[in-house]
Formats: C-alpha cells, sequence, structure tokens
C-alpha cells in the first residue's frame, strides 16, 4: 500500500464546555499541526499516487475558517466541544466531500487526518475509502 502526506500549520483558540477541566475552560490557543495522509494500491500512469501540487491547496481551504479562529464560534462546534478529535472529523469530512477534485478516479482506499494541539498530544481520524466501482 503506497501512502502520501501533507503536513501544515495553524493556529486556533478554544475552550471547553460541559465538564471542570481547569485551565482548559477558558479560551486559549493552540499551534495546531495538521497531516493528512492519503492511501491506495496503485500509482498512476505518472508513477504517483496523487499530484501533492494538486491537493496542497484543498487542505488549506479546508483549513480556511479554522486558522486563526476561535474554534467554538464555528457552526461545526456549537454546543460540543471543540476538541482535538472533533476537529479532526471536521477537517476528514471537508476532505471526503471534496474527494472528487482530488481523487477523479476513486482509486485511493484510505485518508487519515491527525492534528497535534502541541508537541506531544494528538488525534486523528481515518476513513476507509470507497473504490471506484462503490463510488458511483
Amino acid at each position: 500500500m503506497y501512502q502520501i502526506g501533507l503536513i501544515r500549520s495553524f493556529s486556533a483558540r478554544h475552550f471547553l464546555v460541559g465538564g471542570d477541566w481547569g485551565q482548559e475552560n477558558r479560551l486559549h490557543g493552540h499551534d495546531y499541526t495538521v497531516e493528512w495522509s492519503l492511501s491506495g494500491p496503485e500509482l498512476d500512469a505518472n508513477g504517483f499516487l496523487l499530484d501533492l501540487v494538486a491537493v496542497a491547496s484543498l487542505l488549506e481551504e479546508a483549513l480556511g475558517d479554522i486558522r486563526g479562529a476561535t474554534l467554538n464560534e464555528l457552526a461545526a462546534f456549537q454546543g460540543v466541544n471543540p476538541s482535538v478529535e472533533r476537529l479532526c472529523r471536521l477537517l476528514s469530512e471537508r476532505l471526503v466531500a471534496a474527494r472528487p477534485r482530488w481523487d477523479t478516479s476513486f482509486r485511493l482506499t484510505g485518508s487519515r487526518i491527525k492534528v497535534f494541539e502541541s508537541s506531544d498530544a494528538w488525534a486523528s481520524w481515518s476513513v476507509v475509502l470507497p473504490g471506484a466501482s462503490e463510488a458511483s
């Protein structure tokens, strides 16, 4: 199985709700790092799993309203904790929804978003992508 990936950094703020997490209940920021990895069993005619230059802008687009934001104010986090786990899933859902733009032949089989909220704390969300015959 081939794998490729992209890494980007961004800053955002949040505060936790619904429990007593001390300082985490107060508005604070993180310098996040996101890693998007894709997998598939076959290379294209050019020897690539996917052209990373072509998909890098999609990751930037998915991060658009998150960069510099207070996560609690985004519609996706209304009424729930803006945890790093939920942030992973939000980014994944945005990128998988855009799949026809980056995997036009539906060759890829997996996508994983991993978000570090510090140098030693992270969460991830992985999805199995349906193949060409299943995506139609």
